[in-house]
């Protein structure tokens, strides 16, 4: 069976035979049990058959059972199922996070060296 797609039937050499891996799970050519299929970009989960969304703050940018990476600090990202840091929006000037994995902007309320006040304005 081709990418995306596994097949059981011993013999088998339609296409047509093939069944597709679940939602958000891909496969490599020649798979042949659902258990091999494996989480697509922006994915997590066990095994290729339960797999869920990155959460906003996250990106998975591999396929596979891999955890999602935390957004790095100064940075954060509203978006479900990111598959690049370029998922992750920079904060606004003269501000960053205390933490990886910031979901929202307002997380970015730390002032970096130069900036100083409530407002990280310019030294």
């Amino acid at each position: 069976c081709g990418v995306g797609k596994y097949g059981n039937q011993t013999g088998a050499t339609l296409e047509s035979a093939c069944q597709t891996c679940p939602s958000n799970t891909n496969s490599s050519v020649g798979t042949s049990t659902p258990a091999d299929c494996f989480c697509s970009l922006g994915y997590t989960g066990i095994g290729g058959t339960n797999c869920s969304a990155c959460e906003p703050g996250t990106y998975k940018s591999v396929d596979g059972s891999a955890f999602c990476t935390l957004c790095p600090i100064g940075k954060y990202s509203t978006s479900h199922g990111g598959t690049q840091e370029s998922t992750c929006g920079d904060c606004p000037t003269g501000k960053s996070t205390q933490t990886e994995g910031a979901t929202i902007v307002s997380q970015c309320d730390q002032c970096v060296a130069g900036f100083f006040g409530t407002e990280c304005i310019p030294c």
